[in-house]
Formats: C-alpha cells, structure tokens, sequence
C-alpha cells in the first residue's frame, strides 16, 4: 500500500464535525492527565499486590481489592482510549501540514523510492532498535556502573557500524534471560523511536512525530504489573533510570518519589547536533531470546545474547536533517544500507495506524 499523500480532507475542516471536536480535550490535556494518572496507578498498583501477597485474606475483602485492581484499570484504560483519540487527531493535523509544507518541496521521485523502501521494508517485519548517533561514556563496562560526563563523547552510530551491536549488560536482561549481557529489541517500531527520542538534542525536534514518547511508553510499557516501581520513583529503580537519562544528558536530575514518567517524557540529549537513530534488523538473521522471568511482553522485547552484525540490518532511519550526514559516514565505511528518514516511517505508521 503506497503512502503518497491521499485525498481527504483534514477532520479540523470538516464542517458536521467541528462542534464535535470543540467538546473534545486536547492532546496536551490527555497527556497531561495520563502522566499525573501513573504515578496514582503505581501505588494503588502497589497496594494491590502487597494485600495479595499477605496470603489468606477472607472473601469480602478480597473481592474488594480485585474491585479496586478492575477500577484502576479501566480507569487508566478509558485515559489510554482517549489518549489514542486526541494523538491521532492531533497526528492527522501535523501530518497534513508536515506533507504540505515540506514533503511537497521534495522532487517526487525521491518521495517515491522512500516511500517503496518503507513500505518493502515494514512489510518485513523487522525487529527495531533504537538508540543515538552519541553518548556519554561509561566509567566501567556499561552505563549501570555509571557516566563519566568529562570523557570524550561515545560515537555510537559509527562503532555500531564499524562493529555490529555489541551486547551490554542491563540488569533486566539478568533477571530474565539469565544472561548479564545482551540487546533490547522490540517487535514495535514506535517503542524504538520512544527509546530514540532522549537522543534528541535539546531544542531539536523531528518535522513529525506520531504521537509523543509519552503515549508511545504508556500504551506499550507502563501498564503491565511490576513497573509501578518506575511509576512511584522508587529508589530502586530511580538509580537505573538516573543512569539511562544521564547516558545522552548531563544535566536531569531525578529524585526519589518524583514524577519519573514527566522527566522522561521531558528529556533530551545535552550532546551538542545528537539525534536519534533506528535500526531496523532481519529477525532470520539474529539469535533471540523472549522475557520470561519479568512481567513485559514477548511481543514488547525480546532480547539478542550475540553480536547483531551490519549484514543483519534492514536500514537505518535517523531525522530528514541528518540524513545526508548519515549516508555520507555510510560511504566512508563502505557499507550499503537504507537510511529512511524518521518522520517518513512515522508518516507510514500514522496512516496504517500500527505500532
């Protein structure tokens, strides 16, 4: 199915739904409300595992804890519902405009042969990661010993391309696999892009997004059971997630009990021109493990335990500004691949409407 710019008219200016549309919040409203909502769905969460956990409860008070546990979700699952509404009237808006105002600047047969990659490409299903041209370097084997912010920046995307994806420890793959070491893969592409986003340096933004990292963590991530943890800022987990912002920014500082889920969607990379990048990698080509022993969905993460060489690779998408740099650092290595423009793949997810 092509992605060229099809003819319809914007919902924004259609006259039978314009009354409609004023009595609905804002995507900005939504968002707002769903993170104040997590750090509340964490602790009740919280609450409700540990009156479980006591052991023999009697019957009515059980059936009022698995009341509250159904409240609470569909409670957060009516927010997610009209989080999804308000991003994908929102997406069609600033997708109209981004096709307007800069897609039709391009010369069509360049729109066409990134349009005909995506579309191969995606109808692969590739595996994804994501991650950026840059990053603070670690103090010891990996950024959970910590970040030495005055060493010399890290140039990740060449070292991947000069060595394949190198397996890294993560604590998570520990308690899951069995393995200290390993490579974070999702079937969804929007949770690589969510991941790639604190790539992006401060003051920069992508021409079009589809949907903000916030919606993408919270429809993919932070509703199953054992991440309340992440929701409350609770010290444990609070270290981690300090590590993995202050692996692209130097300057955040997370607390425990603070709102981590409104830092995060907040944060950006402090490396001066860093940009997100996305890989797209051949599942036939790559040895994969599923998360068992943690509570995230196979179909959320996988794991790799080996190296994941540039032959596995299907392309790579960074933003339109950084496409040029890309290719050209492709060329001095000698190396073949795809480099899609971000916003195109977004484009395509918006109008298919897929994660």
């Amino acid at each position: 199915m092509s992605i060229e710019q099809p003819n319809f008219t914007p919902q924004f200016e259609k006259k039978n739904e314009i009354k409609e549309a004023e009595k609905q919040r804002t995507y900005a409203e939504v968002q707002a409300e769903v993170s104040s909502f997590q750090k509340q769905f964490g602790e009740m969460q919280s609450e409700i595992r540990k009156t479980l956990e006591l052991g023999q409860i009697p019957d009515d008070e059980y059936e009022k804890v698995q009341l509250r546990r159904k409240l609470v979700e569909e409670k957060y699952g009516q927010l997610i519902e009209e989080f999804t509404t308000s991003m994908q009237r929102e997406a069609e808006i600033n997708r109209t405009r981004y096709e307007n105002d800069f897609l039709t600047t391009l010369p069509p047969e360049r729109r066409k042969l990134i349009e005909n990659q995506i579309r191969e490409i995606y109808n692969s299903h590739p595996l994804w990661h994501g991650t950026g041209k840059s990053r603070y370097t670690s103090i010891g084997a990996s950024k959970y010993e910590g970040i030495d912010h005055g060493k010399e920046i890290t140039q990740v995307l060449r070292k991947i391309l000069q060595e394949g994806i190198v397996p890294a420890y993560d604590p998570y793959a520990e308690q899951s696999i069995g393995t200290p070491k390993s490579t974070s893969l999702t079937k969804q592409r929007m949770l690589a892009r969510a991941f790639s986003d604190v790539s992006l340096a401060k003051g920069d933004e992508l021409k079009f997004t589809y949907g903000a990292t916030l919606y993408w963590h919270s429809l993919l991530l932070l509703r199953q059971e054992k991440l309340e943890e992440i929701l409350q800022g609770k010290p444990s987990t609070t270290k981690q997630t300090q590590l993995w912002i202050n692996d692209t920014n130097n300057e955040t500082i997370i607390m425990d009990g603070s709102d981590v889920i409104e830092t995060l969607r907040k944060t950006r990379s402090t490396i001066k021109d860093n940009f997100p990048v996305i890989f797209g990698i051949d599942p036939i080509k790559i040895v994969t493990k599923d998360l068992k022993k943690i509570d995230i969905s196979a179909e959320t993460e996988i794991r790799s335990i080996e190296p994941i060489p540039v032959a596995a690779f299907t392309h790579i998408e960074v933003p339109w500004k950084n496409l040029e740099e890309v290719e050209a650092l492709l060329k001095e290595l000698n190396i073949d691949l795809p480099v899609i423009p971000i916003e195109e793949g977004e484009r395509w997810m918006s109008y298919h409407k897929v994660q």
